[in-house]
C-alpha cells in the first residue's frame, strides 16, 4: 500500500469519528448553558430577603455618633463604602439609600486632599437632599501642622448643605501643648439644624478679636476650648443640654452658665487658665448660680473651685473629681453638695488624687451613692486606712453597691503596698452578706431596722511594675475574693504590668 492510500484511509477514519465528537461537544454545551442558568436563578439566602428587611439589618452596622469625650485617632470603615463593595445588589440598594450615606467621616492630609475633596462630594450627592447630616472631619498632623487654608478647603465642601448639618465635629491627630487655629468665619452663619458641635482642641486665631453673630437654635451639645471661644462663634446656650470646655475661665464659664437653664451634663476640663482667679474676678463671678437640672459633673482642674462653690445642684447625680484638683477644690466640692437639703448624689469618681486632699468630700458624701470609683490614687496609706475603716463601719457610703478601685500600684515586695490590697478586700468582705445572712435578716420581724445594703460587684485594678504577675496572682490576700465571688459577689481583679493584664480570680 503506498503512502498516499495510507493517509485517505487516516482521513476518512478521522472524518467518520467527527459527526459522534460533534453531537458529544454539544451536549455539553448544551449542559454548560442550563448549568449556566440555573445557577444564575439561584440567590444566596441573604439575597433572598426583602429590601426593607436587608436595610432593617444595615441599619446595626451604622456607626452611632458617640457623644463621648475622648476618641480615637484612627478613623473607621464606612459602612457605606463596605456594603456597597459587597456585590451588585448591594451596590444598587445601598446607592439608593440614602440614609447610608448621611453620616460623613473624613481624613484631611496637608497635602493633596484631593481624595478627600471626592469622599466627600460622593456622600453629599448620595444622601440626598432632605436628610439631614452628621460630619466627621478629622486633621492629619500636629497643630503646627494644619493650616487655615486646609481647614477652609474642608469647609467650602459643606457649603451647599449648611442647612441639613445636625452634628458638626472636627478634630486632630496630634497631642500637645500648642492647638491648632480656626477661623470663625469659616463656621457657616446660619446653622438651623444643628445639634452638637464639637471643635475639640482648636482654637480661634488671636487676630479675630470680633464677636459673631450665629443663629443655632438647637445647638444643645457643645464641646468648645473655652467659654470664651463660644461667645465670640456667637454660639446661643439657652438650650444646651450639655456642654464640654476644655481651658479654665471661671467667670466667663459663669455667665455662660447663667445663660443654659437646660444644662444636664457639665464637663470642666483641665486645661491651661485662660483667667487669673483675683479678687475682682471674684466679685465679678456674683451670687449663687443655681442649675436645677444639671445631672452630671466633671471637674478636672483645682482653678474651678471659685466657680463650683457657688454653684446649686440640687438633681446632681454623678460627679467626677479628677488630677490637678487639691483640697481647695474638693472643699467647693464640699459646698456644693451641702447647699442642697436631699441631694440625690448616685455615683462619685475620684481620679488621680489622694483621697486625703479629697477627704473633706468624702465625708459629706451623701447616703445616695451607691457607686464609687476610685482612679489612680496617689501613695496615701493613713487616708486610705482610715477610708476603709470608715466604710467597713458604714460610717461612710451606707448605701454602696458597687466599688471600683483602678490602676492601683502594688509592688508584691512591699509590704505596705500589699497591706493596702488586703484593706480593700476586706473593706469588701465587711460590706458582702452571704446568702444566708441576707434571709435571716429579712426574716426578721416588720418592727426591726432595714437590713443594710449589699455590695453587689467589685472591681480591683492592679498596676504591677514587675514584669510578671504570678507573684500577685498566688497572694493569699485574694482569697477571700474568690470565696465571695462563689458566694454570688461580682468579682474581677485585673493584673497589669508592661507586657499583660490577667484574671487571677
Amino acid at each position: 500500500m503506498s503512502i498516499a492510500s495510507l493517509l485517505r484511509e487516516q482521513i476518512a477514519d478521522i472524518d467518520s469519528q467527527l459527526p459522534a465528537l460533534r453531537q458529544q461537544l454539544a451536549d455539553l454545551e448544551a449542559r454548560q448553558a442550563q448549568f449556566v442558568a440555573q445557577l444564575s436563578e439561584i440567590k444566596f439566602p441573604v439575597l433572598t430577603l426583602p429590601h426593607e428587611v436587608t436595610l432593617y439589618i444595615w441599619s446595626f452596622v451604622l456607626e452611632p455618633w458617640n457623644p463621648v469625650y475622648e476618641y480615637s485617632e484612627y478613623v473607621p470603615a464606612q459602612p457605606a463604602l463596605v456594603l456597597a463593595s459587597v456585590c451588585r445588589v448591594w451596590r444598587q440598594l445601598a446607592l439608593s439609600t440614602t440614609e447610608l450615606w448621611s453620616t460623613l467621616i473624613v481624613s484631611w492630609p496637608h497635602t493633596g486632599p484631593v481624595y478627600s475633596i471626592l469622599l466627600a462630594s460622593l456622600f453629599l450627592k448620595r444622601s440626598g437632599s432632605i436628610r439631614p447630616l452628621d460630619v466627621d472631619f478629622r486633621f492629619i498632623g500636629r497643630p503646627e501642622h494644619i493650616q487655615s487654608i486646609q481647614v477652609e478647603e474642608a469647609f467650602n465642601t459643606l457649603k451647599p448643605v449648611e442647612g441639613r448639618l445636625q452634628r458638626l465635629r472636627i478634630s486632630y491627630d496630634g497631642q500637645g501643648v500648642d492647638s491648632a487655629f480656626l477661623d470663625p468665619k469659616i463656621l457657616p452663619d446660619a446653622l438651623p439644624k444643628l445639634q452638637v458641635l464639637d471643635l475639640g482642641s482648636f482654637r480661634l486665631s488671636d487676630k479675630t478679636n470680633n464677636i459673631s453673630t450665629r443663629s443655632t437654635p438647637r445647638l444643645s451639645y457643645l464641646r468648645v476650648e473655652s467659654a470664651q471661644m463660644a461667645r465670640r462663634l456667637g454660639l446661643s446656650p439657652c438650650n444646651l443640654v450639655t456642654l464640654v470646655l476644655s481651658c479654665v475661665e471661671p467667670v466667663q464659664t459663669a455667665e455662660m452658665l447663667s445663660a443654659a437653664p437646660r444644662l444636664e451634663t457639665l464637663h470642666l476640663g483641665k486645661g491651661r487658665s485662660e483667667e487669673s482667679v483675683t479678687g475682682a474676678s471674684r466679685r465679678r463671678l456674683g451670687g449663687d448660680l443655681c442649675l436645677v437640672h444639671l445631672r452630671e459633673l466633671s471637674c478636672l482642674h483645682a482653678d474651678w473651685a471659685e466657680l463650683i462653690d457657688r454653684l446649686s445642684l440640687p438633681r446632681l447625680e454623678s460627679a467626677i473629681l479628677g488630677y490637678s484638683l487639691d483640697t481647695r477644690a474638693a472643699a467647693a466640692f464640699t459646698l456644693c453638695i451641702r447647699c442642697n437639703p436631699q441631694p440625690p448624689l448616685r455615683e462619685l469618681t475620684i481620679r488621680g488624687i489622694a483621697v486625703g486632699a479629697t477627704w473633706r468630700a468624702i465625708v459629706c458624701l451623701p447616703p445616695t451613692v451607691s457607686e464609687l470609683t476610685l482612679d489612680a490614687l496617689p501613695w496615701d496609706f493613713a487616708h486610705t486606712a482610715q477610708f476603709c475603716q470608715d466604710v467597713r463601719t458604714r460610717l461612710l457610703l451606707p448605701g454602696l453597691k458597687h466599688l471600683r478601685v483602678e490602676n492601683w500600684a502594688c509592688n508584691y515586695e512591699d509590704p505596705a503596698t500589699v497591706a493596702t490590697v488586703g484593706l480593700w478586700v476586706d473593706t469588701v468582705a465587711s460590706r458582702w452578706i452571704d446568702r444566708t445572712t441576707a434571709k435571716s435578716v429579712n426574716s426578721a420581724s416588720p418592727e426591726s431596722a432595714p437590713p443594710p445594703v449589699r455590695l453587689k460587684s467589685f472591681f480591683l485594678g492592679l498596676s504591677n511594675s514587675d514584669d510578671s504577675d504570678w507573684h500577685i496572682k498566688e497572694l493569699q490576700v485574694l482569697d477571700p475574693l474568690r470565696k465571695m465571688k462563689d458566694e454570688g459577689l461580682d468579682v474581677r481583679v485585673f493584673i497589669k504590668n508592661r507586657f499583660t493584664c490577667s484574671l487571677p480570680i
